[in-house]
């Protein structure tokens, strides 16, 4: 992934900060009228949901967070998981019970779910389409 400048920051990218995927909800370019600009920020922890403020130097870049995002239907229950299917290519994908914890009670066939996908295709975050995301850890 490659990095962003911190003068180049949009809400709605996905950054790291301190190794974890954050999403940059507002960004307000600062300009002193003594000393260097700045960039302050809000950000969301993609899994967590804790936002918090940064700042960073107009020089200061960050990495982009290695996230895709899809929409996936659940298909069917198998012993040890779910599996997922992507309507549009077809390519499923299985999700271990571990990985979905509790969460496994509400899940129900045929239902579009949205998956957080993050570094090297451990699915994080699942929650039902237009709902709020869940966590997964």
């Amino acid at each position: 992934m490659g990095q962003i400048g911190s003068n180049d920051l949009k809400a709605g990218m996905k950054v790291e900060i301190d190794g974890e995927p954050y999403n940059i909800v507002s960004v307000e370019l600062v300009k002193p009228g003594k000393g260097q600009a700045f960039t302050r920020t809000r950000v969301k922890h993609l899994f967590s949901g804790k936002v918090i403020d940064r700042t960073f130097k107009s020089n200061e870049s960050l990495p982009e967070a290695d996230v895709e995002e899809t929409k996936m239907r659940l298909l069917y229950r198998e012993s040890d998981g779910f599996v997922f299917i992507d309507d549009k290519t077809f390519e499923q994908l299985s999700i271990s019970l571990m990985v979905i914890g509790d969460k496994e009670v509400s899940m129900m066939e045929d239902t579009v779910y949205d998956l957080v996908i993050y570094y090297l295709g451990c699915v994080k975050a699942l929650g039902p389409c237009d709902h709020k995301w869940a966590s997964i850890n």
